[in-house]
């Protein structure tokens, strides 16, 4: 790993730079001093500063990309860009009324989209995390991995069910997470969001002398990894609920039901207040 990039990428913010008394080498070139003050602002070590967010830059790039923004609002193509027109779905009123398998798709969708609609009203405001997902790269079953399961499997590929959506369960094994077997014992921090998120750490790498350096760590295309199982849950919850925003359209479009249209804008508004949050996206 070299230091160079890493400490460009901060020196573009002079703010930033000012805090960091740092050479511009490689790690392994650093002194015992440096080092530590990489290792702090890298997040191994307790101690680092924290930037007040936004800073005076950061303000001026975002007004900056606004106004490059309002340029363009609005003289877009003015016909609308739907997946299903009009003329689709008088032929799906038409095709359910002669043929079984239309009728099962459309009352498939109606199914799913009523359950929505029986929810309380607050339900998204709750089952929409304002904290992050976890990102699908790398997950894998600490249970089973190489027995039955394999490493950096790159997908959320576990069973979940919305209906108990704080577990997850191993489609390999069948175990169960979150599990004290194999607590979240590391956490990251992001002191600028107020976020902290939390994911397992192996046995293996408790017993080195720095499990940051990720030495023992599991592997994906031969890079250090961590898996999340509240991560891997928030975002099979954020999956989940955009999903049903075609459900909910599409069930409006065959009944005109504005109540599935309420239900969107829950899920549009819970997602607006909370996004900004979101590191990964």
């Amino acid at each position: 790993m070299h230091f160079r990039i890493f400490y460009k990428a901060l020196t573009m913010n002079t703010v930033i730079n000012a805090h960091i008394p740092l050479p511009d080498k490689p790690i392994n070139k650093l002194n015992k001093r440096e080092l530590k003050i990489f290792r702090q602002w890298m997040g191994f070590d307790p101690g680092g500063p924290t930037i007040a967010y936004p800073t005076v830059e950061e303000k001026k790039h975002r007004a900056k990309r606004e106004r490059w923004k309002s340029r363009f609002a609005g003289k877009g193509k003015q016909e609308p860009s739907l997946l299903i027109r009009g003329e689709q779905i008088r032929h799906m009123r038409a095709n359910v009324k002669k043929d079984s398998a239309a009728k099962k798709w459309r009352d498939n969708i109606l199914k799913r989209a009523n359950e929505v609609i029986a929810q309380p009203n607050d339900f998204f405001e709750s089952f929409i995390p304002d904290t992050g997902l976890w990102n699908r790269g790398g997950n894998f079953c600490p249970n089973c991995v190489h027995k039955k399961s394999p490493e950096g499997i790159n997908s959320y590929f576990w069973k979940w069910d919305w209906k108990n959506p704080d577990t997850l369960t191993c489609p390999y094994c069948h175990i169960t997470y979150p599990n004290a077997k194999y607590p979240e014992n590391g956490t990251l921090d992001l002191p600028r969001l107020q976020k902290a998120y939390t994911f397992h750490l192996l046995k293996e790498e408790l017993k080195s002398d720095d499990w940051h350096l990720g030495d023992c760590a599991g592997r994906f295309v031969n890079q250090p990894i961590h898996v999340s199982f509240t991560g891997n849950i928030r975002a099979l919850k954020i999956q989940w609920a955009i999903d049903r925003t075609e459900d909910l359209s599409l069930a409006y479009a065959f009944t005109g039901k504005k109540t599935y249209i309420r239900a969107i804008e829950k899920i549009l508004q819970r997602f607006a207040d909370v996004y900004a949050g979101y590191p990964l996206h």
